[in-house]
C-alpha cells in the first residue's frame, strides 16, 4: 500500500515539475497545455482552425491571443490582427455567418460566436489551406464520368429521376454527371441501363 502512494506521488510531481520546466519554454502570450493541436491553431487568417490531429502537450496561444501567420508565428492579441490579413480578406469585428468554403460556397448563418478576425471578402471562399479564393478556382477532384462546372442550372438526372429538369437549387460549383450518365444511390455516375 505504501508503494502505491509513494508511486502516485512520483508520478504527479514528475508531471508537475516536467510541466513547470516546459513553461519556462513557452514565448510571450503563450501557455503550456498538456493537449493540443500543433498544426491546427487558430491564427489571424483562420480563427476557427481545426482539425483531426492527436493531442500533443506544447505551448499554445493563451486565451484571447492567436498566432499571428502559421502555428510558428508568434500569438497576438486577436484584435491586432487587422493589420495581418491576408489577400482577399477584411478584417471584421463581428460576423454572424460561417463563411463559404470550396466545398459550401453560400455563407449560412452561423452558432460560432461573433469573433474579430479576418474573413474571406465578398465574392471569395476559403479553400482547404485557408486561403480566401474566388470559387472558380476551387479544385475539386471529380469522380469517374463526372466534370467540374462553375454552376449548374439543372437538378442532376439520377437512376430514380433520369431526365434532368430545371431546379431550383442555386448555381453551385461543384462536380456534375456527364452528358448521358446519371448518379446512383452511392453517388456515382453511371450509364442509365446500368441502374439497379
Amino acid at each position: 500500500m505504501a508503494y502505491k502512494t509513494l508511486y502516485v506521488c512520483f508520478i504527479i510531481f514528475t508531471a508537475t515539475a516536467a510541466k513547470k520546466m516546459c513553461e519556462k519554454n513557452c514565448s510571450v502570450n503563450e501557455e503550456y497545455l498538456a493537449c493540443g493541436t500543433p498544426n491546427c491553431q487558430p491564427n489571424c487568417q483562420n480563427p476557427f482552425n481545426s482539425c483531426e490531429e492527436p493531442c500533443v502537450p506544447g505551448c499554445y496561444c493563451k486565451m484571447g491571443f492567436v498566432r499571428a501567420q502559421d502555428s510558428n508565428s508568434e500569438c497576438i492579441p486577436q484584435e491586432k490582427c487587422q493589420e495581418e490579413c491576408s489577400p482577399n480578406q477584411i478584417f471584421l469585428d463581428c460576423y454572424n455567418f460561417c463563411e463559404g468554403t470550396c466545398e459550401y460556397p453560400t455563407p449560412r448563418p452561423c452558432r460560432r460566436m461573433c469573433i474579430p478576425a479576418c474573413y474571406c471578402k465578398e465574392g471569395f471562399v476559403r479553400d482547404p489551406n485557408g486561403d480566401c479564393i474566388d470559387p472558380s478556382q476551387c479544385k475539386k477532384a471529380c469522380g469517374k464520368n463526372q466534370q467540374f462546372l462553375d454552376c449548374y442550372n439543372f437538378c442532376e438526372a439520377t437512376c430514380e429521376d433520369p431526365i434532368p429538369r430545371p431546379c431550383r437549387r442555386m448555381c453551385i460549383p461543384d462536380c456534375y454527371c456527364n452528358d448521358g450518365f446519371v448518379r446512383d444511390a452511392e453517388g456515382e455516375c453511371i450509364l442509365p441501363k446500368e441502374c439497379r
